[in-house]
Formats: structure tokens, sequence, C-alpha cells
């Protein structure tokens, strides 16, 4: 006769083994999933800053061609191109997404490919330039083409991550707002250098009526900006904050930027109110940054 007790003991291991390996199951799938956002998320902040080092090697390349403290310019544009060559790989590489977003979107893989292409001659420009920072030719093509990377840049990745968007809507209205803050929220680190590069433009006379009305509205575009992030703004489509640490640090941010403002707009600087802004713009990115971690910690909450 089957002993009833054996059975339900044996019945009770099985599903306690089940469900073990069941549960155990679940907890890889979704770190693996964790896992997998958090590196998308990390891949998409990296080259986010591409944003910033399109300009700071522009402002390091008229800094070179000014004869402005020369070898430690040097250092630095060889650097960071470098860096930006290694990063802008990441995103090329990518060409099953680009063939997929561009289905949804037809300027994307063109886009994709003018970056590549300006990006190829504008590294070629920077080797030419850091053995003869008097060469024209790589100065012209460097001071012409390095917004062009930065909208380039600024439009695929806005693109890529709103193809990446949940197909829920109510998920979809929530991520939307992620991602306006997630894009916008590292842009004043490449405002600050695109301030300095477009003072330098106009120091060696190149365009100085285009570079004027183009500082001013960079100039503009910041202080929008880090309004934005407390107030809210319905065009950049930012709905501000009441998160305290946010505020606290940003307070830090703005009090910087009114050191510097005035600075910025002034008509003819000297060399050591030069030599401050760059010190302090190397601050504003240190505390900005600072500002970006913290934003997207909050936004993984």
């Amino acid at each position: 006769m089957m002993n009833l007790k054996r059975v339900g003991y044996s019945l009770l291991c099985f599903v306690t083994m089940v469900s073990a390996t069941t549960f155990g199951e679940l907890g890889s799938l979704v770190a693996e999933v964790e896992s997998k956002k958090q590196e998308k998320k990390q891949f998409l902040s990296d080259v986010f800053k591409q944003r910033m080092r399109t300009q700071l090697m522009a402002r390091d390349t008229l800094l070179l061609s000014l004869n402005f403290e020369n070898k430690k310019y040097k250092k630095e544009l060889l650097e960071k191109s470098k860096l930006f060559d290694k990063e802008i790989k990441k995103l090329l590489e990518k060409k099953e997404d680009t063939l997929l977003i561009s289905k949804v979107v037809p300027d994307y893989q063109k886009r994709v490919l003018r970056l590549e292409s300006t990006w190829k001659e504008f590294y070629k420009n920077i080797q030419i330039i850091s053995k003869n920072v008097n060469d024209k030719e790589a100065l012209t093509y460097i001071t012409e083409n390095n917004v062009l990377l930065l909208t380039d840049i600024d439009f695929i990745l806005r693109r890529y991550m709103e193809f990446n968007r949940s197909s829920d809507v109510l998920a979809k209205a929530l991520q939307h707002k992620q991602i306006m803050l997630f894009s916008q929220i590292g842009m004043p680190r490449a405002y600050i250098q695109k301030i300095i590069k477009e003072k330098l433009l106009i120091e060696k006379e190149i365009k100085v009526i285009e570079n004027r009305q183009n500082l001013s509205i960079t100039i503009h575009a910041l202080s929008r900006l880090l309004k934005a992030f407390r107030d809210g703004d319905k065009t950049l489509e930012l709905e501000g904050t009441s998160n305290v640490k946010f505020l606290e640090k940003l307070t830090k941010v703005d009090k910087l930027w009114s050191l510097l403002e005035p600075l910025y707009c002034k008509e003819v600087l000297t060399k050591k109110e030069f030599q401050l802004i760059l010190k302090k713009s190397d601050e504003f990115i240190k505390l900005h940054t600072d500002l970006v971690i913290l934003s997207n910690q909050i936004n993984d909450q």
C-alpha cells in the first residue's frame, strides 16, 4: 500500500526544488536585464560626453594657434581626440541598430555616415595641427566642422534613445521625460567649451560678427538650461525639480556661472581674465559632472 505521507513529502520536495530553480532563474534573468540596462545607459552617457569634447578639441586647437601654453594644450588635444575616436567607434559599430532606426528615421543613416566621414577628416587635421600649430588649412577645417560633429552626435543619440523606448503608452510618457533630462543634463559642459571657442574665434578675428552672435546665443542657451533644470521649461520639455540634493549641487553650478557670465560677455579680456575663465570653466565642468551623476542616480530610482 502506498505511503501517503512519503508521497506528500516527496511532492513537497519536488515543488520546493522546482520553485527554487524557477526563482533562481528568474533572479538571474532580472539581474541580466538590469545589467544590460545599465550597460546601455553607460554607453549613452559616454557618447553624450562627446558633445563637450567636440568643443574642447576646437578650443584647444585655437589655443595652440595662439601659442598659448602649447605644451599643455597639445597634450590635452591629443589625449581627448584619442578618447573621442575610441568612444565614437562604439557608436559607429552599432550597424544593426542604425539599419533598424533608419526605417523609422529617414535621415538617421545619413547622419551616421556624415559623422563618420567628418570625424575621420577632423581627426586627421588634429594630427596635422599638433605637429604644426600654424597650419591654416587644418585650423580652418576644425573651426568650421566642430559644430557639425556636435549637432550630428546630439541628433543620433536622441533618435537612438527615442527608438529604444517602451511601446507601453504610460511607460513611454515617463521615459520621454527621462530622455529629455538625460539628453540635456550634460549639455552645459559642451556650452562652456563652445563659449571659450567662440571667444577665441573672435580673438583670432575669424568671422567676428557671426561668432559674436553665436557667443550671445550660447550664453543665453546655457543660462536658460540651468534655469530649466530648476524651474522647468515647456519648450525644452524639462519639468524642473524639488529634489533637495539636486538643487544643492545646482546652486553651486549657478553660483560659478554667475561669476563666469559677465566675463564671457566682456568684449575684451586681459590675459589674467582669460586665464581665469579657463581655470573656472574647468571647475564648472567638474561641478556640473557631479550634477549629471546625481541626476542619473535619481532617474534610476
